[in-house]
C-alpha cells in the first residue's frame, strides 16, 4: 500500500513538473530575430516597442520603437498604428489610411531629435499585412511577434505653407520584432 502511494506521488510530481515546464514563461521556439530593413540596409533592433496614447479623441493609440540607427546617436521613429476596434491585439492587419477595423497605417521618421525636428517623414504607400501573434510572456508581461514582410514608405515632408504632401521618393522597408510592448505611456 505505501509503495503505490509513493508511485502516485513520484507520477503526480512528475506530470505537474512537466506542466510546469510548459507553462508561457517561455517564449514560443519559433524565435523571431528582431530587426528592420530600410532600402536594404539591415537595423538590428535593440529596444522594446512601447504603446503611445493617442494625442486627439478619434485617434488611435500607436505602438512605437525608437532606434538608434548610426554610431553618431541618431534616432528614427517606427509607429504602428493598428486599428483594433473592439478586438484583441492579435491578428492580421490590412494596411489603409481609411481608420477602418482591422487596418494599420505606418509612419517612420528619420533622425528624429524633437517632434518638430527630423530629416524626413513617411506619408505610407502600400505594403504587406501586418501580423500580431502572442509568442509567449516575460516576467509576467506578454511576449508578441510583429511583422511586416514588404512595404513601400513615400518619404518626404508636409508643406503646411502650400497644405500639400512633397514627396522625396520611396524607400523599401520590412520589419520583424518579437518582444514585450511596454504599457501606454
Amino acid at each position: 500500500m505505501t509503495g503505490s502511494w509513493l508511485a502516485r506521488f513520484c507520477l503526480g510530481c512528475m506530470v505537474f513538473l512537466a506542466l510546469w515546464g510548459c507553462s508561457d514563461e517561455e517564449v514560443d521556439p519559433a524565435f523571431v530575430e528582431s530587426e528592420f530593413r530600410l532600402n536594404g540596409a539591415l537595423f538590428k533592433i535593440d529596444s522594446n516597442m512601447y504603446w503611445q496614447r493617442a494625442e486627439e479623441a478619434g485617434e488611435e493609440d500607436q505602438i512605437r520603437l525608437l532606434q538608434e540607427v548610426s554610431m553618431s546617436g541618431e534616432m528614427d521613429m517606427i509607429v504602428l498604428i493598428p486599428v483594433l476596434g473592439s478586438g484583441d491585439l492579435e491578428g492580421s492587419y490590412i494596411y489603409s489610411k481609411t481608420g477602418d477595423i482591422r487596418t494599420y497605417n505606418i509612419v517612420y521618421v528619420r533622425d528624429i531629435e524633437n517632434k518638430n525636428s527630423f530629416e524626413w517623414i513617411t506619408n505610407g504607400n502600400f505594403g504587406s499585412p501586418l501580423t500580431i501573434t502572442r509568442a509567449g510572456s516575460e516576467n509576467g508581461e506578454p511576449v508578441y511577434t510583429l511583422k511586416i514582410e514588404d512595404f513601400e514608405l513615400n518619404y518626404g515632408y508636409y508643406d503646411f505653407l502650400g497644405d500639400k504632401w512633397v514627396s522625396l521618393g520611396v524607400k523599401d522597408f520590412s520589419f520583424q520584432y518579437q518582444g514585450v510592448i511596454e504599457r501606454l505611456r
